[in-house]
């Protein structure tokens, strides 16, 4: 069997799944016969009260069911939990079964969706990341028109400006130039 918290592993599941009896599954202990089935396999359970205030249960066994709702069938020794450690073990056991069994498509569902969200997370820290390279270019290209500024290497564009007038006489130009180091033109 492959490993379940793979997409491989849980096709591998959901193939048993679907070829076994369908869930939900019980456990039905009556009378000294233990038996996991689905469907009309199991024994019906009526709790009723008697007259003095004590609670009890009637059970009717199945009369007729499809031959694949039985699923497994043990005769015990005993009838009652606590007088046999080897059938209160089947009894354990069968439990653990059925609740696997009924649990197994819920729990595949969520390993599915745990998958997706890790793929999600990785794809939007992907996206964090370019955005931070970004960033990093644009702090790059700003500095590097502060340190043209200063060294007076960025001319002004305005008639009566003799150069190097850049950062106090002319804004629009150092507005122009910053938006240029903005969109990476510069």
């Amino acid at each position: 069997m492959s490993d379940p918290t793979t997409p491989e592993g849980r096709a591998e599941l959901r193939e048993l799944l679907a070829k076994a009896t369908p869930e939900p599954w019980q456990v039905d202990d009556c009378e000294g016969e233990l038996r996991i089935g689905a469907g009309d396999a199991v024994t019906k359970w009526e709790d009723r009260t008697t007259e003095d205030g004590r609670s009890y249960r009637i059970g009717t066994p199945p009369r007729s069911w499809k031959a694949t709702d039985l699923i497994y069938e043990h005769d015990l020794d005993t009838w009652d939990e606590g007088e046999d450690q080897d059938d209160d073990q089947r009894r354990a056991d069968a439990e653990l079964i059925v609740a696997a069994v009924n649990a197994l498509p819920a729990l595949l569902d969520a390993l599915d969706a745990r998958d997706v969200r890790i793929v999600n997370l990785e794809q939007g820290r992907e996206v964090e990341r370019g955005a931070l390279r970004n960033a990093i270019a644009i702090i790059a290209r700003i500095q590097a028109l502060v340190e043209r500024v200063d060294a007076g290497t960025v001319g002004c564009s305005m008639d009566n400006c003799e150069g190097g007038c850049f950062k106090a006489e002319c804004p629009d130009m150092f507005a122009e130039q910053l938006r240029a180091a903005l969109d990476g033109a510069l």
